[in-house]
């Protein structure tokens, strides 16, 4: 969001004013949650994460989080717990790994567990909150829980998972104009050159 708000508006900070505030918030989830690496994979949308403010879309967007949360992230949570008990099993007979086989099964399926709480406590306060805070909460809640409990190998999933939501949601509603890549990247080095020197005084 940083990036997108020197391309857009020659601005340090990560809320630049032509952002919708529920893609927003979720791509800075998205973007703490990806190691260094995968972070990478973030650059092609600094210019869609910009000139998309789009009131009217707000809700839409935040009910496709939720979706996306019951479609894409509760599978993955449910993999990992049948994944676990299935090692589990295996590992029963072997008395070197069957303690920390029981810790691996425990965590996957508190982080299934944990991603159908969220989904089923966000469904339920559709009617309580507004669907941005809901939807959006909901697919942050989701994503988190699972990462917090999947091993390094079962991580990519989740990865790919919210890379995708975000691509998604970036189609609902208000769409920015990309530009021209050549510009874009010029743009792009130039805020990491400047991030480079630390922040700027008001």
């Amino acid at each position: 969001m940083d990036a997108a708000n020197w391309v857009a508006h020659r601005q340090i900070g990560d809320a630049p004013p032509s952002a919708c505030p529920v893609i927003r918030v979720y791509a800075i989830n998205v973007n703490d949650l990806l190691p260094d690496k995968e972070r990478q994979r973030l650059k092609p949308f600094i210019t869609r994460l910009i000139c998309n403010r789009d009131p009217e879309s707000e809700r839409a967007r935040a009910e496709y989080l939720l979706l996306q949360a019951i479609e894409a992230i509760l599978p993955i949570a449910r993999g990992m717990e049948i994944r676990a008990l299935q090692d589990h099993a295996r590992a029963l007979s072997n008395p070197k790994t069957k303690g920390h086989s029981l810790q691996s099964c425990v965590a996957a399926i508190s982080a299934a567990r944990g991603a159908q709480a969220a989904i089923e406590t966000g469904d339920a306060e559709l009617g309580l909150a507004t669907s941005e805070e809901s939807g959006l909460n909901t697919a942050r809640a989701a994503i988190a829980t699972c990462d917090a409990a999947a091993t390094v190998e079962l991580r990519q999933p989740i990865y790919d998972a919210a890379i995708d939501i975000l691509d998604g949601v970036l189609r609902i509603g208000k769409q920015a104009n990309t530009g021209h890549l050549g510009d874009v990247l010029l743009a792009t080095r130039a805020f990491e050159r400047v991030a480079k020197q630390g922040p700027v005084a008001a």
